[in-house]
């Protein structure tokens, strides 16, 4: 649960905070006339206003906590999961695999007849 609480309030303080960035942002917008930059008058206008740090923080947040919620709201299904293979795992290590099979003969022989070394 505690997950979950922390995934939704990263997520939330997130977006809060790029949207805060974004708006800064575009409240400018229509002032710039040129920009330099390929990327565009909203670049220019993040660069202006000093938001490309706490826009690429808020994007941080937001993955996060979307990151903790999954977590969160799957924990058992994934503990279920890895103790599956875990156990799959052991299991193909204990396993011999240069082991002869009964009944298969061995080199070549026919089984019916003996060997002539």
């Amino acid at each position: 649960m505690k997950k979950l609480l922390a995934g939704t309030a990263l997520l939330a303080a997130g977006i809060g905070l790029y949207l805060t960035a974004y708006v800064q942002a575009s409240r400018i917008l229509p002032q710039i006339g040129q920009w330099p930059t390929a990327k565009g008058r909203l670049w220019v206008a993040y660069r202006e206003v000093g938001a490309v740090a706490p826009s690429r923080f808020g994007i941080l947040l937001c993955v996060v906590g979307i990151a903790l919620l999954l977590w969160g709201t799957f924990e058992q299904e994934l503990a279920a999961l890895w103790r599956t293979s875990a156990a799959k795992i052991k299991e193909n290590l204990n396993q011999e695999p240069w082991a002869e099979t009964p009944g298969k003969p061995i080199d070549g022989e026919r089984g019916d007849e003996p060997s002539r070394l």
